[in-house]
């Protein structure tokens, strides 16, 4: 009696991958890959640059609050003489740190006392401006002109200096502002957006 013939259940339609089909794949999956790790490592980029952002924000509108508040003269009055009331704009601090090393490649944790320094006038303890937790920017702040009291032309600038990836090239966000003429006085302006150089150093 002969033998039942096996049915051959492989159909012409069905096949294995070949080795380059499977190795299109492997490629396609590298490429997203390498995409990923680039968008990821931009957002923690980018994470790490929104302190610098914030905090140089935070110094503009605290060196603002110091323009708009009225400062009278320390000194008596003559008779029948008035004084009116003055701006001032805070005059240059000492950077925190006070070198960008402490921040390259990792963060640093400031003391109250380095936001402290300077008197009415001057520095951090004009602007009242401080950070509290560990910080990956040095933070710097400058200003240029009479002062106190301001006059057109007075110049202030806030920078936040990074190294962030401890290759030596320093990043830089600054924000500026300026003592203008007004019809009623002098005004200080800033500028409407935090400028950028190697933001990504």
């Amino acid at each position: 009696m002969p033998k039942p013939m096996l049915s051959d259940r492989r159909h012409p339609e069905q096949r294995a991958f070949t080795l380059i089909e499977l190795m299109i794949v492997v490629v396609i999956i590298g490429i997203l890959a390498s995409i990923a790790i680039y968008g990821v490592f931009r957002y923690v980029a980018s994470s790490k640059t929104a302190e610098a952002r914030n905090f140089l924000g935070r110094i503009a509108g605290d060196a603002l609050t110091a323009f708009e508040s009225s400062s009278m003269t320390g000194t008596v009055i003559p008779l029948g003489l008035a004084r009116g009331a003055s701006h001032r704009v805070c005059r240059s601090a000492t950077p925190v740190p006070s070198t960008p090393a402490y921040v390259a490649g990792k963060k640093y944790q400031s003391s109250p006392a380095e936001w402290s320094t300077g008197d009415a006038t001057t520095g951090w303890a004009c602007l009242r401006s401080q950070l509290t937790q560990p910080q990956a920017f040095q933070y710097a702040y400058s200003a240029v002109g009479t002062l106190e009291p301001a006059t057109e032309g007075d110049t202030l600038s806030a920078n936040a200096f990074g190294d962030l990836d401890a290759d030596g090239t320093l990043s830089n966000f600054w924000l500026a502002g300026r003592v203008q003429g007004a019809s009623d006085g002098v005004v200080l302006t800033l500028a409407p957006a935090v400028g950028e150089e190697s933001p990504d150093e």
